[in-house]
């Protein structure tokens, strides 16, 4: 099942990027780089995909993270405090710290 869950990432990351990069031009300083007007069926597709295809992306990023956190969890209190404690650790904390010294710098 992991194999599954490794392939998928990639187009899941792909689909991320497209959610992100749905403008057809950029602003620069003094002047804009892109296309300010599209076709209707190039407006279309793009919307399609990245407004679409792409949305199914984050919901499935935070299944497959349930599905791995529980993965073979065997139930009791002690063990899910211990598994919370762990993930506080190594995620909330380095998340805290990384964003903090982004906010002061």
């Amino acid at each position: 099942m992991n194999e599954r869950i490794a392939l998928l990432r990639f187009p899941l990351i792909i689909g991320v990027a497209f959610i992100h990069v749905d403008g057809t031009t950029i602003d620069i300083v003094a002047a804009s780089v892109g296309m300010d007007q599209s076709g209707y069926f190039s407006q279309l597709i793009r919307n399609f995909i990245s407004q679409g295809l792409a949305r199914i992306a984050v919901p499935l990023f935070f299944m497959m993270s349930g599905y791995l956190f529980f993965l073979d969890f065997e139930w009791s209190l002690d063990k899910y405090k211990r598994k919370i404690r762990n993930r506080i650790s190594t995620l909330l904390i380095p998340f805290l710290f990384w964003n903090l010294l982004t906010l002061l710098s």
